[in-house]
């Protein structure tokens, strides 16, 4: 079913259409009802994209059953499924309450509770920088030691230096918990 007025069906009460509950960032109701493609598997909490006016906006799934469309109202499809962005039920259950409790929707209360990076799926990169302990005379075996001179004295990105000296980040961990590095 693809934006047609489901309305104008007769439901057989055992074909009723998956109706997803999802609520976007703009004033006003708490969610909007689409219809969810059969291609797609929805579950609550799911970021998704849907059309909303002339724009195509994202939003998180509230809510996920097969029931009757709204009367009147001419459903949309979800467009996609955003991989990898997803609300667990308990935050869903907080972000309720928030927004109860601030009397704001709960699309708005989403776009302030979720992290922009997380809601745009941007992939965060950390670096973690590694660097020698000057006047370290602990003990270390002697891989350990072989790595320690070869860190140099401003220090050096931690994945860089595992993969060009074939070690891990474990065996790091372990020069830091010894006082060799910082």
């Amino acid at each position: 079913m693809n934006n047609r007025d489901v309305n104008s069906v007769e439901w057989d009460p055992e074909a009723l259409p998956l109706l997803a509950e999802v609520a976007v960032d703009c004033p006003g109701r708490d969610a909007y009802h689409y219809l969810v493609p059969d291609a797609l598997t929805v579950t609550a909490g799911d970021c998704v994209e849907v059309p909303f006016g002339r724009q195509t906006l994202r939003g998180f799934v509230i809510a996920v059953a097969r029931s009757a469309p709204p009367d009147g109202i001419t459903l949309k499809s979800i467009a996609r499924v955003i991989p990898g962005v997803r609300v667990p039920p308990h935050l869903l259950r907080l972000i309720h309450w928030g927004a109860r409790y601030y009397r704001c929707s709960l699309g708005e209360f989403l776009a302030g509770a979720i992290p922009a990076a997380v809601r745009e799926n941007r992939q965060i990169k950390t670096q973690t920088t590694i660097v020698p302990v000057a006047g370290f005379d602990g003990k270390l075996t002697a891989r350990q030691t072989v790595l320690l001179a070869a860190l140099p004295t401003a220090g050096a990105d931690l994945g860089d230096f595992c993969r060009a000296n074939g070690t891990s980040r474990s065996v790091i961990e372990r020069m830091a918990a010894a006082g060799a590095l910082t």
